[in-house]
């Protein structure tokens, strides 16, 4: 049982670091335009068959598919962007998430066409990449996932922090009208900034698809736990939201450990539920923002 252990955590921790790249991306996009996009976990989906289109299918080299389909499915959340959300950016945040909710659904039919509903894969690996963390032992895969989603997350803060663009994305997620007087135009940094979460989601797909089968219906549960990690974390903390997108790693992982794995998402989403609750009450005991309305990133 040590032993089973010693690698769930191990695990999960890598697990955890490609969650936390999914769920920056959904934290750029609410931080802001104030949107949760509940199609971003289809971004995740489209990542992975895109991968497997790039890899797979036409034989390029890893790194220039990964980078491909990185930059593709960023193109596919502008335009998404552009011609869903942006018509309507008048209209209160409920017509927003719905439309993001019908967006997710034609996102699904769509790859359900082109795809078909049977899982895919991509027989990638890494042998020489395999990591012993004392009893534990991570594939090359998940070592290969979980460095590229920290270097990118990296790169994402860097990006926030310093360039040019990232101060006009945090000027227009503190104070939409000024930055507009300042000269930010706030059309396009919404349109970037949608890019760029759908850009890690898209990345996130590429890195995962080696271990985890694709399907039309594989990011519903995905836009789940970033919309919740992004909730309990906040938008604005990049360490906050890795820390609890790890936490979820090790739960999903440990647990399966303690209960039959058909139990494992019922665990997984009642410690998300749990924490979001508990998220809420210290919110509205302290009257602090801990979480929920937090305006920027990094």
């Amino acid at each position: 049982m040590a032993i089973d252990l010693q690698q769930a955590l191990a695990t999960g921790i890598f697990l955890g670091l490609v969650y936390s790249l999914v769920a920056l991306g959904f934290a750029v996009t609410f931080g802001v335009m104030r949107i949760a996009n509940f199609a971003h976990g289809e971004f995740v989906m489209a990542g992975m068959y895109a991968m497997i289109f790039f890899n797979g299918v036409l034989g390029l080299p890893v790194v220039l598919a990964v980078l491909l389909t990185t930059a593709v499915v960023a193109m596919i959340g502008m335009v998404f962007e552009r011609l869903t959300i942006e018509p309507i950016a008048a209209y209160s945040h409920y017509m927003q998430m719905i439309v993001t909710l019908g967006g997710l659904l034609i996102l699904q039919q769509i790859a359900a066409l082109l795809f078909g509903d049977a899982p895919m894969g991509l027989n990638l690996r890494y042998p020489a990449l395999g990591l012993e963390l004392g009893a534990a032992f991570i594939s090359g895969t998940r070592v290969v996932a979980g460095v590229v989603a920290l270097v990118a997350i990296a790169a994402v803060f860097v990006g926030l922090r310093y360039t040019y663009f990232g101060r006009a994305v945090r000027a227009v997620a503190d104070n939409r009208v000024s930055a507009q007087l300042l000269g930010v135009k706030s059309r396009t940094v919404n349109s970037i900034a949608f890019g760029l979460g759908s850009g890690c989601a898209g990345l996130a797909g590429a890195l995962v698809v080696p271990f985890l089968y694709a399907d039309p219906f594989v990011g519903l549960a995905l836009t789940v736990k970033s919309f919740v990690v992004v909730m309990i974390a906040g938008s604005r903390s990049i360490v906050r939201i890795m820390m609890a997108a790890i936490g979820l790693g090790l739960v999903e992982s440990t647990s399966s450990i303690y209960v039959p794995l058909s139990l494992v998402p019922a665990v997984t989403y009642a410690s998300l539920i749990s924490a979001l609750v508990v998220t809420m009450a210290l919110q509205q005991r302290t009257g602090s923002r801990i979480g929920v309305g937090e305006k920027e990133v990094a």
